[in-house]
């Protein structure tokens, strides 16, 4: 799945995130159930606080990705130079493995 994939279902999810929040917050507590506002209080601050760090938690991965997506472009730039350079290299260089390897028999 690609990145402009996830993004594209972004707003699909946060439907659905508002839709079962709407569920919740009709059976969070059956009518005529004892209320301790303390506890439910206390109860509320816990969902906030898990909720804040899963959203921290996304974000470095994002971040993360992020990361992984620019090394993997590196890596893939590097790959096609030193294939073009190997590819380039006299008939005599062709069956060297790198091109620090075809690069160092043509100094010789």
């Amino acid at each position: 799945m690609s990145v402009k994939t996830n993004l594209q279902a972004l707003p699909e999810q946060a439907e659905k995130v508002r839709a079962r929040l709407e569920v919740c917050k009709q059976c969070a507590r059956p009518p005529g159930a004892s209320l301790n506002a303390k506890a439910l209080n206390a109860r509320a601050n816990r969902a906030e606080t898990y909720a804040a760090d899963a959203l921290e938690c996304a974000v470095v991965s994002i971040d993360e990705a992020e990361k992984a997506i620019l090394n993997a472009v590196g890596a893939r730039i590097d790959a096609d130079v030193a294939q073009k350079a190997v590819a380039s290299a006299p008939p005599d260089d062709r069956g060297m493995k790198t091109h620090e390897e075809a690069l160092c028999r043509r100094a010789m």
